[in-house]
């Protein structure tokens, strides 16, 4: 199906226009491919009967929305990056000085994330003192991420990810198992709170050890990267982390006075100080 640069960025405006939902500064390739996905999932023929239903059924554009920003993740994703965080937590927030870690999982889709770092602290103890913001745009993800439960497909993919990450670990102990799907222990998510935002649109409260925006900011174009990590450096503590994706990897935070490499294989970025 062909969709010129222009028909997404007419349909972007008169999204925001009539709905105040803004996807104006998403970049053109990413979202023309799931503009693509939408129109053949739900049999609207073309651009044209997108728009119709988005503009005419109001109805529609929480699905739509929900539907755009859909994430992939999956549960402890990049082993090392959890082995990483795993010792530089033990190390650098010592309870014994009740120090409170402060976490913000931004763009956090279903929660696998949330649940890694969940099991992450639990094994460590440390779970008490920390409070942890895990947000998305996507209300349908929130949801399930809330929930806390996985369909049983996922478990030996999930199960194995975790196993690498602590081979001396059991993860049955963080799950209860049924026939079809298996659920993560409340007790993973106790310090979490979960809220829509979007990064875009909406303010950046609180003040953060670290932040997890891992694959998200692929989707934007320069300036609103740019924006996106003004903003994440405000909202950091001294010497405060910020967690990247693979694909993220590729933006140039080297020639950015905001952050630089603390770690380049896993992709975490030190808070700089600005002169």
């Amino acid at each position: 199906m062909e969709i010129s640069d222009e028909e997404v960025r007419s349909l972007s405006s008169a999204i925001q226009k009539r709905y105040g939902v803004d996807f104006t500064c998403y970049e053109i390739r990413s979202l023309k491919r799931r503009i693509v996905r939408i129109i053949n999932k739900h049999k609207l023929g073309s651009l044209f009967g997108l728009w119709e239903k988005v503009l005419k059924d109001p109805t529609f554009v929480e699905e739509f929305t929900n539907e755009i920003s859909v994430g992939l993740t999956s549960l402890f994703r990049d082993p090392p990056l959890w082995q990483f965080l795993r010792d530089y937590i033990t190390e650098f927030f010592d309870v014994k000085n009740n120090s409170r870690l402060n976490i913000w999982h931004a763009g956090c889709s279903t929660g696998e994330e949330v649940y890694s770092m969940g099991i992450v602290l639990n094994e460590i103890k440390k779970s008490i003192f920390t409070h942890a913001l895990a947000t998305d745009m996507n209300t349908d993800s929130i949801s399930k991420a809330k929930n806390g439960e996985y369909n049983m497909a996922t478990y030996s993919d999930y199960s194995n990810n975790y196993k690498v990450y602590n081979k001396r670990g059991f993860f049955d102990v963080h799950v209860t198992k049924s026939e079809k799907t298996y659920k993560f222990n409340p007790d993973l998510i106790r310090h979490v709170d979960f809220k829509e935002h979007n990064l875009v649109t909406d303010p950046y409260n609180g003040r953060y050890d670290i932040i997890f925006c891992r694959n998200v900011l692929i989707y934007f174009d320069a300036a609103t990267k740019g924006r996106i990590l003004q903003q994440f450096y405000n909202a950091l503590n001294k010497d405060g982390l910020l967690i990247i994706g693979f694909f993220d990897s590729f933006i140039p935070f080297s020639n950015d006075k905001l952050f630089s490499y603390l770690n380049t294989d896993v992709r975490v970025l030190k808070k700089s100080r600005i002169e």
